[in-house]
């Protein structure tokens, strides 16, 4: 993004939080949560043979062109003129509310207690960072985060860097998991603010994961995910 600068290209996602508390004065703790992936469909839901019929063209899709499962799997069954209700009820399946682990507070931010948490390469826990964060008044506040449906590669990190420009004008950091892209923006939101980015992020969908954006939506609020063992799964910034 154009309000990154050159050395910053490199560094690890603890690093930027880092940056961001930095950044952000007002910020007073953090809240970092244990996360579980969601399962499967065909582990959420019983399958019925049509649905497992969709199922097998969408993994076919995305195989052989990289479309998003959800929308090749909606996408397929309006072809076909039909979506088993398995299928719907799937889509709308979501994780209950996570469990708290701790909140770290600026000062053990700024003394790099969150490296050692992201860079446990003994963890074998997802993590999630909460966008809601406390301020030292009292209110709260948020870090945009946004989660792409597209993978690593040069060409898609000049769409990706297009797209954070426009929803996040205050610019921010754009993260490589080694799978997709990553965004986390430079300064805090409002609440409204908050779902006013991410309404002007689902037009760029299905670039921008949009159920990212439908879950969170309903919750409030936004998660960074760190995946298991820290240390060798390493999230790095890009310009």
């Amino acid at each position: 993004m154009s309000k990154i600068k050159r050395d910053t290209i490199g560094f690890s996602a603890a690093r930027i939080w880092r940056w961001i508390i930095s950044n952000n004065p007002l910020i007073d703790s953090i809240n970092i949560f244990k996360y579980t992936p969601p399962p499967l469909l065909q582990d959420r839901v019983t399958l019925g043979e049509r649905a497992e019929k969709l199922l097998l063209q969408t993994e076919n899709l995305a195989r052989m062109y990289g479309v998003p499962f959800w929308d090749g799997l909606l996408l397929a069954g309006v072809k076909i003129g039909s979506v088993p209700n398995e299928i719907f009820d799937g889509l709308e399946f979501a994780l209950p509310e996570s469990e708290l682990i701790r909140s770290l507070s600026r000062s053990e931010l700024e003394n790099n207690v969150l490296d050692g948490i992201l860079l446990d390469d003994k963890s074998d826990q997802w993590l999630s960072i909460m966008s809601k964060v406390k301020l030292k008044n009292g209110n709260f506040a948020h870090v945009p985060l946004m989660d792409f449906r597209c993978s690593v590669s040069p060409t898609n990190q000049d769409i990706v860097t297009n797209i954070a420009k426009r929803i996040l004008p205050n610019g921010g950091y754009i993260l490589n998991s080694g799978a997709s892209y990553h965004l986390v923006g430079n300064s805090t939101l409002s609440e409204a603010q908050l779902i006013d980015f991410l309404a002007a992020s689902l037009l760029y969908s299905p670039i921008v994961d949009r159920l990212y954006v439908a879950h969170h939506v309903r919750r409030r609020w936004l998660a960074w995910r760190r995946r298991p063992h820290g240390g060798r799964v390493l999230w790095r910034c890009n310009r």
